[in-house]
């Protein structure tokens, strides 16, 4: 039996048995959920650096970009036949890999390219020493691998897996079809950009609600009017307010070169509202081509967002997206097959 060790950027326990339960979605956990691996692998979730005093000093740390591990976490790497990265790229991770002569994986690691020169030279020693990187977007994998002078072979685009059964339970028939009186944004990505959706509400006269964290949202939010906060919503709270809505709106930055409001736009799409996203050169790459009936508008352009909510208000019509390609089952085997493929 071969041994995989896992890191997330957040301890899995709690959603991992959320998952079990039928609470959330499988994509939560992109295809690395234990079941579903065989008898064959084990997987290990390196959650301990998480707990106690580790996991008060990641706290204090991960937000200057550093991701620290700790001694047990070393000691399942150095007792796994290979380590799969979620989220952040690790020169800790990948140095202890190196060292121990591990098989190593990055998925879905590439954000904003380091502006710090000693954070991008360990950045690109940690893609250079790992044996393979899962990306979402090909373009993005053609711009690190040109910035890291990593090998574009060592790049593997995978689709991104959404549990369709699971949202099936909670999105009636009815709720396609309601229209509500207020635009909603979910997202909890330091991509969103939140103040010029919340000037375009305003400039539109339209109440808001959004589903983040504190943290990502512009100062001064208490001033603005019509505008409702939640954080740590089940998804049957969720839901009710996505059935409530007129309007689900992505509002993302300028200049991003990752593919953030994937996920919030993929399950927007299941609730059939009509939809409002930014144009970054990812969703233009990826999303564009295949989906015409999203509006897109230009990134900080809050006229044009304001004219478009307005617009998709005043003519309301559910509409039905097509994305049985992204079904969990399809996406998660071609995830796990790419895996052990790189493993041996």
């Amino acid at each position: 039996m071969k041994k995989i060790s896992v890191f997330f950027p957040h301890n899995t326990k709690k959603l991992r048995l959320d998952i079990e339960r039928g609470c959330a979605p499988r994509e939560r956990m992109y295809g690395l959920l234990d079941a579903e691996f065989g008898d064959d692998i084990e997987i290990v979730y390196c959650d301990s650096r998480f707990e106690g005093l580790t996991g008060l000093f990641i706290d204090k740390v991960k937000k200057y970009g550093f991701n620290p591990i700790d001694i047990k976490s070393v000691l399942q790497i150095m007792f796994s036949d290979a380590v799969i990265v979620k989220d952040n790229v690790s020169f800790t991770i990948s140095l202890v890999c190196k060292v121990a002569k591990k098989k190593l994986i990055y998925y879905d690691c590439m954000f904003y390219i380091p502006r710090s020169p000693i954070k991008g030279f360990l950045e690109r020693l940690s893609l250079k020493w790992c044996d393979a990187i899962l990306s979402y977007s090909e373009k993005q994998s053609y711009e690190f691998s040109e910035w890291a002078r990593v090998p574009i072979e060592k790049f593997i685009n995978v689709d991104f897996c959404m549990d369709l059964g699971f949202y099936n339970k909670y999105i009636s028939a009815e709720s396609k079809y309601k229209k509500g009186g207020y635009v909603i944004s979910v997202g909890r990505d330091i991509g969103r950009d939140y103040f010029t959706l919340i000037k375009a509400c305003e400039k539109a006269k339209v109440p808001l609600k959004l589903v983040t964290l504190p943290y990502l949202l512009p100062e001064g939010i208490k001033s603005f009017k019509n505008v409702d906060v939640y954080q740590d919503l089940s998804y049957t709270e969720l839901f009710q307010l996505y059935s409530d809505a007129s309007v689900i709106v992505i509002p993302l930055k300028g200049k991003l070169n990752y593919p953030s409001g994937l996920r919030a736009l993929l399950e927007a799409m299941l609730i059939s509202k009509p939809i409002i996203i930014s144009l970054t050169d990812y969703v233009r790459n990826e999303f564009k081509p295949k989906y015409e009936d999203v509006c897109y508008v230009d990134p900080e352009n809050i006229d044009m967002m304001a004219s478009c909510i307005k617009n998709k208000i005043s003519c309301y019509k559910s509409v039905r997206y097509d994305i049985e390609s992204c079904g969990y089952h399809v996406c998660a085997n071609n995830v796990k097959k790419n895996i052990l493929r790189v493993i041996g």
